[in-house]
């Protein structure tokens, strides 16, 4: 058989590749068989070359799963595991093989000893404090976990048993801690403070709560009941124990390297060592005294035009002034305060002095800028006396430490007063009475949010009503609570507070009244609790003596942000309702392809909501629309979403960070739906997520009338023309940049080539080799992918080692605190998305990691907003230390963004000039955000309309004008679109044929593709002579760019006729009324019209169509297509465009800016 094998496989083989077996191979073969044996196949070889094949197979399943266990790849192993239970079944009952029956035994006894062996070397690892390696070992076991738990062959128990061990350890290493603390106060050296088994507890202890992600929480915890019992027994073992750690971490040695980290660390993370911070960064930061020289590097920026220049003198000598009266009072109220006087004492004092300014107001803010010195600096002193007071009245009491008590007082830094002067417009002219609108650039990390909190507690107090605006709902819950216990000191609790955008316009309107409620109560025809909510309402409206509001801006880029400006927030009454759930199950288990509006509306679950909506089933029309169309984006164009397991919700990326109190439409609700099973019981949200949603309000969010406002970014230099255009708006005149508070910052951004990649995998292939690099090096590496969906791509992806840590947002919030922390650590790499390009602070405490240069930030992606790049350029460098950013692009990203045109040019500058290369990216992006600003101005006059509406109906409700609710409701309703109806009356006379079709088709392919993901409609009309309807109301992304030709249609005609085309468009419009969408006429011809002007025409379709749009493209044509001009500026369009394109690629950009000008704005 051996032979006859031989002989078959080569004579199959040549047949198939005759390069690789030559004759000699295979007379050689054959000469060992006799004539009898080299016949053709025979039935019994056959069989006999299976039976092998199968003997074979539990010995290659062996061997793939133990190279599968080898590598981690559990998924392939399990699926392996699952085809071993398969292998006794081959065998022949009548032959049996022994090796198929043992297979699956054998593999399961291999992927035990595999997962025993995991479970043996993780307790080693403990043993010898190899934590790296340890969690290392743990992740892989985690992944093992995910794929195994359910099978016998893994040890259930393993998390269980190790738990113990640690628990055990980290029990006793906590009793030798609380043994060591008398001994604290034994020694009189510092230095031998070091060896104390509190200290050595405390590395040890921190060592796992950086090194080891699965008991990292354990251990922090224990360090935090320790030290609060320090804390109560006797404050100053705290400042003793920081002391010790700051010696550890002072420490320049190779063998001391990982404990001088994790003492760092100690002391940044836990607040109880905030003394010895204050310590180390009196110490390490320039004092910068010279106040004339820190003048010379403040810049100011002159808005719109963005002239830049330097203060004048007469500001720079106000400034010094001001500084050096802010020092003398800090000074006097700190010598007081030492001397035995009480900081209750300063907070009456500025409670003294803000009464005296009061009642103040934005335009008389004269009296209060004289003062500025004084208020300013008493406020400080109160922070340094309530942040380190105490620890420094302990020191003092000590003859060994009151040489270093002063080096605990924390004060803000001359740059950050110089600011705070400056924002509250101590440096204008005597002349100016108002507060002006100012905007500042503080560098990352260096006290954007002391800034804040002191203007707030400020203006709190003269009686301003203050908000204090932030893109994100972690950072700005974060500095509320940061600053809580201050706000409360000074009473003005009520008067700040810290919220989003989303939530400021949220409050604002609720000022006036629920418009949800109110909506709510009308349509259930409620009048008692109609009433209810209104007399609340009223209430609310006649207070008197409304303090002036102030808008407080963290971060100003979100004002440029699409989701702010141009947009509105959108009140939507979530009504729940049993029809509406069970309609909205029906059409989740549909079919995709039976999602059809007349099928869902020829349901039950249709017509019994219609019945319950009575006197408004008009809602049930629009609505079951939406759920459809909703459905198919959910399937086709899913908005990305996060899943917050523990809490039962869903939430969206909003100006930067994870929301959960948005909806997107009801994909929000098929989404719930899908994840339903994840959530356990979770009756309440499904209630809430399955309701009908009913619009009642569209409120601008850009349309913000505070009396003030200021702000501070990390981003202002970096706006662009358009982006200071948008400022003036909000009536800031300029802007200025603050020099850093240290005396370098070294943001080495890459010189050498931006990395380009054909295609996604050659990127992801390109970034591991740069991230493998320059860990081997020592170096940190964090690397941003454009989206999740991007960074879960990698993770898939062969490139991806367990080593490398994902940062993404449905992790734990403990999960994300630990890889954040542990991304700026020596050989460390990080990967994660845009999201996290903001506020994320990736802090670096490892010197070494300094010394090789610090964190590395690799941007997968070309940001089109200069602040986002400016954003994670920030995420590196930070308060002085190194770091490094670069790029490495997809050239199919460069394509979906820019056109092929575009890289065909980044691929010639790619190789022969890199500055080049970025500076003509830099054009690109400029022309990109010109348009995207004249989107933006577009959007908001489409906004304002609806905003307009909102307001009358919001008044109705309010009864503070005449009219009835219902029907100015249903105004609201019917003309707040669902989406955009275009109507394409194309040219499709002889002089159109052959390459200008093609050119056409193209164009709106393009149209489509630009379109995608949009609840739109279209329909596609051919004319010459005559018109024809070819398709009617089909979804955007179902409609085929492809035109019928002459051979298969029959449509072609000669001559260009207008008015043909007009009428059928007409009827096109009106056989889609019911829809209600906006009308969209999109006319493309290459001739002049045979008909006239059709001017008539176009006006009664106006008339018709109130909102009728038409946009007109003459193709190069013969003449000027003055007729096509007429008819886009015909009487009574509420928007109309012409456009002449004189080659292929001008057709194209002019459907693709028509495309691209819309926007659903749900």
């Amino acid at each position: 058989l051996s032979a006859k094998r031989r002989y078959y496989a080569n004579l199959e083989l040549h047949k198939e590749y005759p390069e690789e077996v030559d004759e000699s191979t295979l007379q050689e073969a054959k000469a060992n068989l006799s004539p009898a044996q080299c016949g053709s196949y025979t039935e019994e070889l056959k069989v006999e070359s299976f039976a092998l094949l199968l003997h074979e197979l539990p010995e290659n399943m062996l061997k793939h799963m133990s190279a599968s266990l080898n590598k981690a790849d559990y998924k392939e192993a399990k699926r392996i595991f699952l085809e071993a239970r398969e292998l006794k079944y081959l065998s022949h009952p009548g032959q049996p093989d022994v090796e198929l029956i043992q297979g699956e035994s054998r593999l399961q006894e291999l992927v035990q000893d595999h997962f025993n062996a995991l479970k043996i070397g993780s307790h080693d690892l403990w043993r010898k404090g190899e934590f790296k390696q340890l969690n290392s070992l743990l992740t892989v076991f985690q992944k093992a976990h995910s794929h195994f738990c359910s099978y016998d062959v893994f040890p259930s128990d393993w998390e269980d048993e190790l738990h113990k061990v640690v628990e055990a350890k980290v029990s006793s290493q906590r009793q030798a801690m609380r043994q060591a603390v008398p001994l604290l106060y034994s020694h009189v050296q510092l230095d031998s403070l070091q060896d104390n088994a509190a200290v050595m507890g405390l590395l040890f202890l921190g060592h796992i709560v950086s090194e080891v992600e699965l008991f990292s929480e354990v251990a922090r915890k224990t360090i935090k009941e320790f030290l609060t019992q320090c804390m109560f027994e006797a404050p100053m073992i705290i400042f003793l124990l920081g002391m010790s750690l700051a010696r550890v971490a002072e420490k320049n040695t190779k063998e001391a390297h990982d404990d001088s980290c994790i003492a760092q660390k100690l002391l940044s993370e836990f607040p109880e060592f905030e003394s010895n911070m204050i310590k180390t960064w009196n110490q390490n930061v320039p004092s910068q005294t010279d106040i004339a020289s820190l003048l010379k590097n403040m810049v100011s920026c002159k808005l719109p035009s963005g002239d830049r220049g330097f203060l004048e003198s007469a500001n720079k000598d106000l400034l010094i002034k001001g500084v050096k009266a802010y020092n003398d009072k800090f000074t006097h109220i700190l010598s007081a305060w030492k001397k035995g006087s009480s900081s209750q004492r300063v907070v009456e004092h500025l409670q003294g002095m803000c009464q005296k300014l009061a009642p103040c107001t934005v335009e008389k803010w004269a009296s209060v800028k004289e003062q500025l010195p004084e208020l300013l600096a008493t406020i400080a002193a109160f922070i340094t006396i309530s942040k380190s007071g105490d620890c420094f009245k302990r020191l003092a009491k000590q003859e060994q430490f009151q040489d270093i008590a002063d080096e605990v007082l924390m004060a803000p830094h001359n740059i950050q007063v110089l600011c705070l002067l400056h924002l509250l417009g101590y440096d204008t002219d005597k002349s100016v009475e108002a507060l002006p609108r100012q905007l500042a650039q503080v560098g990352t990390g260096e006290g954007k949010s002391l800034i804040l909190a002191m203007i707030s507690l400020l203006l709190g107090l003269l009686g301003f009503r203050v908000w204090c605006v932030c893109y994100s709902q972690s950072l700005q819950e974060r500095d509320r609570k940061t600053f809580e216990k201050l706000f409360d000191a000074f009473g003005v609790h009520d008067q700040v507070t810290y919220c989003t955008i989303a939530q400021y316009s949220e409050a604002k309107l609720a000022e006036q009244g629920d418009i949800r409620r109110l909506t709510e109560a009308m349509l259930k025809g409620s009048e008692s609790t109609a009433a209810a909510t209104l007399n609340t309402s009223l209430a609310s409206e006649t207070r008197e003596g409304h303090p002036q509001e102030i808008l407080l801006l963290d971060e100003v880029d979100m004002f440029f942000s699409p989701s702010f400006y141009g947009r509105t927030h959108d009140q939507v009454l979530q009504m729940a309702m049993p029809e509406a759930s069970e309609l909205l199950r029906y059409i989740w288990q549909l079919d995709i392809a039976s999602v059809k509006v007349e099928e869902v509306e020829a349901s039950d679950q249709f017509k019994q909501l219609k019945r319950a909506l009575q006197g408004f089933s008009f809602i049930a029309d629009r609505e079951v629309q939406q759920m459809c169309h909703d459905r198919q984006s959910f399937e086709n164009e899913r908005k990305p979403y996060h899943v917050d397991v523990y809490g039962k919700q869903i939430g969206y990326k909003v100006f930067g960070s994870i929301c959960y109190d948005i909806i997107h439409g009801y994909q929000t609700a098929f989404a719930y739906l899908k994840e339903e099973h994840r959530f356990g019981k979770a009756e309440a949200a499904m209630e809430r997520a399955l309701s009908l949603r009913v619009s009642c309000g569209h409120f601008c969010y850009d349309d913000i009338h505070p009396a003030c406002i200021l702000g501070v970014s990390g981003t202002l230099s970096s706006v662009d023309e358009h982006q200071r255009a948008i400022l003036a708006n909000y009536k800031f005149t300029m802007f200025t940049v603050m020099p850093s508070v240290y005396n370098k910052f070294e943001l080495q951004l890459v010189k050498h080539r931006t990395a380009l990649s054909e295609t996604r995998e050659d990127q992801f292939r390109d970034i591991t080799t740069r991230v493998k690099k320059r860990i081997s090096q020592g170096g940190a590496v964090v690397v941003f992918f454009k989206s999740p969906e991007i960074l879960m791509e990698y993770n898939d992806s062969t490139y991806y080692e367990d080593r490398f840590a994902i940062l993404s947002e449905d992790l734990s919030s403990a999960t994300k605190d630990f890889r954040i922390k542990k991304a700026a650590t020596s050989k460390q790499a990080t990967f994660t998305h845009a999201s996290f390009g903001r506020g994320t602070d990736f802090a670096c405490y490892d010197r070494n990691l300094s010394e090789a240069g610090g964190v590395e930030i690799i941007q997968a992606f070309f940001s089109l907003d200069k602040t986002e790049e400016v954003q994670i350029q920030g995420r590196t460098a930070r308060q002085g230390h190194r770091g490094s950013w670069g790029m490495c692009l997809c050239i199919k990203d460069l394509e979906e963004e820019f056109g092929v045109t575009v890289v065909d040019q980044v691929k010639k500058l790619h190789e022969t000039n890199v500055d080049g290369l970025d500076n003509f990216l830099g054009l690109e992006r400029s022309s990109k955000q010109k348009a995207q600003t004249e989107k933006l101005e577009k959007d908001k006059k489409e906004a304002e309309k609806r905003d307009l509406l909102s307001q009358k109906y919001f008044r109705v409700l309010l009864r503070r004008e005449d009219g009835n609710r219902k029907l100015v409701f249903e105004d609201l309703f019917r003309k707040t679109r669902a989406g955009n109806h275009f109507v394409f009356c194309l040219d499709n006379s002889w002089s159109m044929t052959g390459a200008r079709t093609q050119g056409v088709e193209e164009a709106l392919a393009d149209f489509i593709k630009a379109r995608k993901g949009k609840p739109d409609k279209a329909s596609l009309i051919l004319f010459a002579t005559k018109a024809v309807r070819v398709k009617h109301m089909k979804h955007i992304h179902e409609l085929d760019s492809h035109l019928p030709t002459a051979d298969t249609s029959g449509y072609y005609f000669s001559g260009t006729h207008f008015e043909p085309a007009l009428e059928e468009a007409g009827k096109a419009l009106y056989d889609a009324v019911s829809a209600n969408m906006r009308p969209v006429i999109i006319f493309m011809t290459d001739g002049d019209n045979w008909d006239g002007d059709c001017l008539e025409t176009m006006s009664g379709l106006s008339q018709t169509h109130t909102d009728l749009e038409c946009h007109c493209i003459f193709y190069n044509g013969i003449g000027w297509g003055r007729h096509l001009e007429a008819m886009s500026q015909a009487e009574g369009l509420a928007s109309g465009s012409f456009r002449k394109a004189e080659n292929f690629a001008a057709l194209k950009e002019a459907f693709n800016s028509i495309a691209l000008g819309f926007e659903y704005t749900k």
